[in-house]
C-alpha cells in the first residue's frame, strides 16, 4: 500500500534528507510492527550518494524482511540535460506474495530509472542462443517507444514532449495517457473496460470496486465492499445504457447476487438474486455483457442464462454446460460468442440465443479441487475468429 511519493528535481542534500524522514513517518502511519526507524545519519548518507553518482537506488525497510513491514525505496537518475530526478516512495508491504519487494538483491536487478518511473519503463526479452538478452524500453504518452537514450528520455516523457511542455505548458500534453492504475489496498481480482474505451473498472481481492475515467483528470470513483465479510469477486463489467452501471458479483460465497452499481450520483444500486435453479450455496457466479449492453450472460457453475438489465430477475432460455465452468470477460464492444471453460474443455455459444456452436476438449487435469477452475480461461477474439484458451501454464489457440 503506497503511503508516500515525492519526485524531486535537482534537490539539495538537506531537502533529500528531510523528505526521507517524511517518507518514513508517512509509511509507518497507523502501523505497530516492523516500523522503519527515523535515522538522520542514514538519510544524510543517501543524500551524499546522490551527489556522487549519476544514478542509483537504495532500500530501507522495517524489521528483517517479514510482513507486514514498512518499506522505503529511494532512487535517483540523471536525464539528458543533466537534471537529477530523486524519487522517494514509502509503502506498507502487507502480503506474502509481495515479499520480493523487501529483497534488495531482487530489486537491484532493475535499473534506477525503473525505480524512479516504473509506469513508463518495460522489459524486452530478445531471443539469443543462450540466456535471453534483456533491455529496457521507455513508453511515452505520445506513442513513442524506444530505449531511453534513443528517445532522449526526460523522466516522464520523451525529449520532444518535454520541449513541447516547456514551450506551451502542461495542456500541450493533455492527450498523453500513459500511467498506472493503483489498487487502493489489495491486488486486482477482475478488470473491465467500457465499450467506448474511456473508463476502466477493477475489483480488488476484498471486493473494493474502483472506476477510473481515462478521458479526463476526474478522481476515481470508489465503491465500498458489498458486505461485511467480502471474499473474492470474480467478475466486473460495464453494463446498461451508456455503460451507466458497473456490475460486480457478490464477494460472499453464500450471497448469490449480482450488484449493479450506478456511476451517476444519487442513483441506487440494483441487486439481482441469482437463485433460480440453484440448489447449492457453494457455487460461483460469473457474467459477461451481451451484444447491446442491455443483457448479460450469467454463468452459475454448470448452467448459463441470458438476463435483461434493469428488469428484475427476468431471464430467457437457459442452457446447461458440460461441467462447472468459468465465464470469460468480454473482449469486444459487441461480442457475438461466449466461451465458458471447464477443466475438461471449452464450449462456444451464440450470445444472442445461447445456441451451442462448437466445443474443444483437452486432457483432463490431474489436479483436483474447486480452485482448479480458476486456472481455466477462454476468450473469443472477434477480428481473427479465434478462441484463445489459457489453462494453467499453457495457451492454445483454435481457429473457428
Amino acid at each position: 500500500m503506497l503511503k508516500f511519493e515525492a519526485i524531486l528535481i535537482d534537490p539539495s542534500p538537506g531537502e533529500i534528507a528531510e523528505r526521507l524522514a517524511d517518507a518514513a513517518a508517512a509509511a509507518n502511519q497507523r502501523c505497530r510492527t516492523r516500523l522503519l526507524k527515523d535515522d538522520p545519519a542514514k538519510w544524510r548518507k543517501f543524500a551524499r550518494q546522490v551527489q556522487a553518482a549519476p544514478e542509483g537506488f537504495d532500500l530501507f525497510r522495517g524489521g528483517k524482511g517479514g510482513v507486514p513491514g514498512t518499506q522505503l525505496v529511494a532512487a535517483w537518475w540523471t536525464d539528458h540535460i543533466g537534471r537529477k530526478h530523486v524519487v522517494l516512495r514509502g509503502r506498507r508491504i502487507e502480503h506474502d506474495d509481495a515479499k520480493l519487494l523487501l529483497d534488495k538483491s531482487e530489486l537491484a536487478r532493475r535499473p534506477p530509472l525503473w525505480h524512479c518511473y516504473p509506469q513508463y519503463l518495460y522489459q524486452r526479452f530478445l531471443p539469443t542462443a543462450g540466456e535471453p538478452q534483456i533491455d529496457w524500453l521507455a513508453v511515452c504518452g505520445c506513442g513513442a517507444v524506444g530505449t531511453p537514450d534513443a528517445l532522449g528520455w526526460m523522466g516522464e516523457t520523451c525529449g520532444p514532449c518535454h520541449d513541447r511542455r516547456e514551450e506551451a505548458g502542461d495542456d500541450a500534453l493533455s492527450e498523453n495517457r500513459v500511467g498506472w492504475l493503483h489498487a487502493a489496498r489489495n491486488r486486482f481480482a477482475a478488470i473491465a473496460f467500457s465499450r467506448d474505451g474511456t473508463k476502466v473498472a477493477a475489483t480488488e481481492t476484498h471486493a473494493l470496486t474502483t472506476v477510473w475515467d481515462l478521458s479526463g483528470p476526474a478522481a476515481p470513483l470508489t465503491f465500498p465492499p458489498l458486505d461485511e465479510h467480502p471474499g473474492f469477486p470474480m467478475t466486473v463489467a460495464f453494463v446498461g445504457e451508456n455503460d451507466g452501471y458497473v456490475a460486480v458479483n457478490g464477494g460472499d460465497p453464500f450471497q448469490l447476487a449480482i450488484h449493479l452499481r450506478s456511476l451517476r450520483p444519487g442513483k441506487d444500486d440494483i441487486v439481482w438474486e441469482v437463485t433460480d435453479g440453484v440448489d447449492d450455496e457453494h457455487v460461483s457466479v460469473q457474467f459477461t455483457p451481451v451484444v447491446d449492453a442491455n443483457r448479460m450472460a450469467v454463468c452459475v457453475d454448470d448452467r448459463v442464462r441470458l438476463r435483461t438489465l434493469l428488469a428484475g430477475n427476468g431471464s430467457s432460455t437457459a442452457r446447461p454446460l458440460a461441467a462447472v465452468s468459468v465465464m470469460p470477460p468480454a473482449t469486444h464492444s459487441a461480442p457475438r460468442y461466449v466461451c465458458p471453460a471447464s477443466p475438461s474443455g471449452v464450449q462456444v455459444l451464440d450470445l444472442a440465443t445461447l445456441d451451442f456452436l462448437a466445443s474443444f476438449a483437452y486432457q483432463p487435469s490431474n489436479q483436483s479441487g474447486h480452485h482448479v477452475y480458476l486456472d481455466h480461461r477462454a476468450v473469443y477474439h472477434e477480428p481473427t475468429r479465434t478462441v484463445i484458451v489459457g489453462r494453467h501454464a499453457e495457451l492454445a489457440m483454435y481457429d473457428l
